[in-house]
């Protein structure tokens, strides 16, 4: 079996279908690939950045930290600031603003959307402020 059908074969075992569209995103240093994502969603969605945000908000959603509480009691705000300093360089990269920080990028861009009414729309287009479907709304 060569490369291409091994590839094929192990994604099929976890559910891809190769014939749909997906992306693989890899990172990595001198050493190799330290790290790969594969992506595949729905066609319609996924040549607009559709399925990488979901994605993105998935394994966000997904992150598990409860259990190295133990190691270092700041891990949440560490993987926070983690997110927020990528979140800052991507903005930063695609809107340039005046900050040295990543994390200040974000708050400058936070204050804008907040004084916009980009929020809004984002809100009725269901982007944010989404809650899990086992939250519970008590009206209070």
């Amino acid at each position: 079996m060569n490369n291409r059908e091994k590839f094929i074969s192990t994604i099929s075992e976890y559910g891809f279908d190769i014939n749909k569209p997906f992306g693989i995103s890899c990172s990595g240093d001198e050493d190799g690939v330290n790290l790969s994502v594969i992506i595949q969603g729905d066609d319609k969605k996924f040549w607009n950045s559709d399925a990488r945000l979901a994605a993105i908000t998935h394994l966000i959603g997904a992150l598990d930290y409860k259990h190295d509480l133990d190691a270092d009691y700041d891990v949440f705000q560490k993987y926070m600031l983690a997110i927020l300093d990528s979140i800052g360089k991507a903005i930063n990269w695609a809107a340039p603003y005046d900050e040295d920080r990543n994390i200040e990028v974000v708050k400058k861009f936070i204050e804008h959307a907040l004084g916009s009414n980009i929020v809004v729309d984002a809100e009725q287009e269901g982007l944010i402020d989404q809650k899990e479907e086992d939250d519970i709304d008590f009206g209070i």
